[in-house]
């Protein structure tokens, strides 16, 4: 992290090759363990228990989720992180591939990600609280959120299940990594740049295919005219008034797409940067991966088309620079960034829809959305927030977003908006009102110092773009943007582990240094 001091620039000694070597071949065979793994969780379930076997069907598939999972955590929770990615990011290729024509997917195979998730952050917490200092504070808070949003149901029904997982889960899982004991930071820093390298160039062969061969001819490769949730994507977009189409590849969905890339792309961008401030003994591989990384993630961007990109990566860079001057203050770090990202997507679309547009917006922004597609998003935000002078404790989980207008579709443009819809957010003040402010403002101020620069940059980027959509919480997004944001320990955390007083060392041995253990790490 560059300081505001000049200096002669250092060069920090890399592990010995032949060590790092086999640390890469080590976790290289165990992401390829667990997209066999992903594998086997969907296509299992599709064979023995298609839709409409009954509720024992539904049973046995999650026994069979929560059995593999389960043992994973215990055995190493970045393997059972990594399936958490996995499952996320090849879902609707994998059920787009085999689920043949009908496009019937029982629930406990569409939510094996969500399921995962839970079970994971389960074994985290519960690691934490017998092995850590303040585990038991991180459990606590966890719950308190969890039960807090659960409590504020409308009423429970499908569209509260939907929105109190986008709700939960990212929050959840922060909180999980971050109680949970990690002592090596060299193997952390290794595992996530090959995470991330290898995840976009995974995306992008997946938007390359696409446009190679046409997104129709694509789309009828994954049944995405029958597979439900995926029979209506977003196939265009406008760009500063222009129209551009987008493809999704491997996620389908293009906003998805683009929005994981741009999370990769934030990560591997301040990486590449702290790399060339602080050289290396040997660098030179290390930074030709995180090149082709991050043209990988622009490639994916660029063809998905999400205008939101630039805001993710422009937020992440001066939140990164905020931080490495004022190293002491990550709050406030995060509330500059998130002011800078509002303002400039208010004069984005301003520029686009005229000066007009920012006189009228603050007293009609349903009135005023339109033409743009980020005046949408803007909608839903300040719909959002002007809520809670009518409903001061919110209207209830489950009564608002997108997931309420799918479940009822018969309700209007203006109803759908007015519950704070295309706006993470927006439909998160809406639905929890000032209590569910509360409880995430308690998870902000906990969580934020306890993040590594880099990541505090990767997660404000991620808050900050929940602003302007509400796909942002959804798992296929977060699950990443998550891991990339809170796997590194903090600076003041590696000075812990180094002197041995952190009991999270106690518990976890160092995977470098004691090799009997390194494939469970």
């Amino acid at each position: 992290m560059p300081d505001t001091q000049p200096r002669a620039k250092t060069v920090v000694k890399e592990l010995p090759h032949a060590q790092l070597n086999r640390i890469v071949s080590r976790e290289l065979l165990r992401l390829v363990g667990v997209v066999v793994v992903t594998l086997f969780l969907y296509i299992v379930p599709l064979a023995l228990f298609p839709q409409g076997s009954g509720n024992a069907a539904t049973f046995y598939s999650l026994l069979l989720v929560g059995i593999v999972t389960l043992a994973l955590s215990i055995w190493s929770e970045y393997t059972a992180l990594l399936l958490a990615i996995t499952t996320a990011v090849t879902q609707n290729t994998i059920l787009g591939l085999v689920h043949g024509d009908d496009g019937a997917i029982p629930v406990a195979v569409s939510e094996t990600k969500s399921i995962i998730l839970v079970i994971l952050a389960g074994v985290m917490l519960l690691r934490a609280v017998f092995t850590t200092r303040f585990g038991r504070y991180w459990f606590l808070l966890a719950i308190a959120y969890a039960l807090g949003v659960v409590a504020l149901a409308a009423q429970i029904d499908q569209s509260f299940a939907a929105n109190a997982r986008n709700f939960i889960l990212p929050f959840l899982l922060l909180i999980a990594i971050i109680a949970s004991p990690r002592s090596n930071q060299v193997l952390l820093k290794i595992r996530l740049y090959l995470m991330a390298v290898g995840l976009a160039i995974f995306l992008a062969i997946g938007s390359i295919l696409e446009a190679q061969i046409g997104s129709r001819s694509w789309k009828r490769i994954m049944n995405v005219d029958t597979l439900a949730g995926l029979n209506a994507l977003s196939e265009q977009t406008m760009v500063f008034g222009r129209s551009a189409l987008r493809v999704g590849g491997f996620l389908v969905e293009p906003i998805n797409a683009g929005y994981v890339a741009s999370f990769l792309l934030s990560y591997l961008l301040l990486v590449l940067i702290d790399r060339l401030w602080h050289p290396r003994q040997g660098q030179l591989l290390v930074i030709f991966g995180l090149l082709l990384g991050c043209i990988a993630a622009l490639s994916t961007i660029f063809l998905a088309a999400t205008k939101n990109s630039l805001l993710v990566v422009a937020t992440a860079v001066v939140c990164y620079l905020l931080i490495s001057k004022w190293p002491q203050s990550p709050r406030v770090a995060f509330g500059l960034t998130m002011a800078f990202g509002t303002v400039s997507t208010f004069v984005y679309t301003a520029t686009v829809q005229g000066a007009s547009y920012l006189a009228g917006v603050w007293s009609d922004p349903i009135g005023r959305s339109g033409g743009e597609s980020t005046s949408i998003h803007i909608a839903g935000l300040l719909e959002g927030v002007y809520s809670l002078a009518e409903a001061p404790f919110g209207h209830g989980v489950g009564s608002g977003g997108n997931f309420y207008r799918l479940y009822n579709p018969e309700i209007s443009r203006h109803d759908w908006l007015s519950t704070g819809a295309e706006s993470a957010l927006g439909t998160f003040v809406y639905q929890t009102g000032i209590i569910g402010v509360v409880l995430l403002g308690l998870v902000l101020y906990f969580v934020l110092p306890k993040l590594h620069p880099i990541g505090l940059a990767v997660f404000t980027s991620w808050f900050c773009a929940s602003l302007f959509s509400e796909a942002i919480f959804g798992s296929i997004v977060a699950i990443p943007a998550i891991v990339l944001a809170a796997y590194l320990l903090p600076n003041q955390g590696v000075k812990d582990a180094q002197r041995g007083t952190s009991k999270s060392q106690e518990a976890t041995p160092s995977v470098l240094h004691t090799r009997k253990r390194a494939g469970k790490a």
